[in-house]
């Protein structure tokens, strides 16, 4: 069984890889998945791409709990996050940031206004090794600079 920590990491991971996949392919009309069509969704998102995946993400079940907390509080909080990034993507603008970077900074922004008992550093560190991982080159230093920001301004 993973320990806390892991699992916690596991979660996060699990929730960037959904968060990923739904900006890549939503379009101007769809609308995020809620309560059970939410909990339906991050299943088939399991079974289809960690359980079948050759490079699967070794999650547990407190793994999957805390995504689901996560990526619920994105999709029902999106306004508000969007609102606190726009403070610091002005000149990148929200919408332009790549996908990988996109679901990085909703996630990091996420835990970062909601999740108070998670220590901004962990935050911080968390998404920049996903960046690190998944990203282009720059994506480590944005994610931290922008992260830092918000970490700064609403903790």
């Amino acid at each position: 069984m993973s320990s806390p920590y892991n699992s916690k990491q596991a979660g996060r991971e699990f929730a960037f890889r959904f968060l990923f996949q739904w900006e890549v392919t939503k379009t101007e009309t769809s609308l995020p998945p809620v309560d059970d069509a939410l909990a339906i969704a991050i299943e088939l998102f399991r079974q289809i791409f960690i359980d079948e995946n050759e490079k699967a993400l070794k999650i547990d079940q407190r793994g999957i709990t805390f995504a689901q907390q996560l990526i619920s509080t994105v999709f029902s909080k999106n306004a508000e996050i969007e609102e606190c990034l726009a403070q610091f993507l002005k000149f990148k603008g929200a919408h332009s940031a790549n996908k990988v970077d996109l679901a990085l900074l909703k996630l990091g922004t996420c835990e970062l206004l909601f999740f108070a008992d998670t220590p901004y550093k962990v935050v911080l560190n968390e998404a920049i090794n996903l960046a690190k991982q998944y990203g282009p080159q720059d994506s480590p230093s944005f994610i931290n600079g922008v992260l830092d920001k918000v970490a700064r301004l609403k903790r």
